[in-house]
């Protein structure tokens, strides 16, 4: 995450990294991001449980989540569209892929 930390940095996205799903949700709740980008297989809280959490919460719902993963399969994908996950990529990733996506929805939520 420290390379992607840097391009979105660069373009004058400022990143917030933490190392679990338990500390990431700590931070959502205090810092309010415009967009959550996470692992399904994060140590503590899984990218899964921190999107239900999301959902749970009248204000964190509303921010857009990318999931990434080694695992996409049938059955995560109809789990992350249960759980409205607006992208979810398979790794490895094209960043330049990614980094679209963040801009378009950062672009959208701007918007709204």
């Amino acid at each position: 995450y420290d390379f992607l930390s840097k391009l979105l940095e660069r373009d004058g996205i400022l990143t917030i990294h933490r190392g679990d799903g338990y500390s990431g949700l700590e931070a959502l709740e205090k810092q309010l991001p415009d967009i959550v980008i996470a692992e399904i297989n994060l140590p503590k809280v899984n990218g899964y449980l921190v999107r239900e959490k999301m959902l749970n919460s009248s204000i964190l719902k509303k921010i857009p989540f990318i999931l990434i993963s080694h695992i996409k399969n049938p059955e995560s994908i109809k789990r992350a569209a249960v759980l409205k996950i607006e992208y979810y990529l398979k790794k490895p990733y094209v960043t330049e892929e990614l980094i679209g996506l963040i801009k378009n929805l950062l672009d959208k939520v701007s918007n709204d």
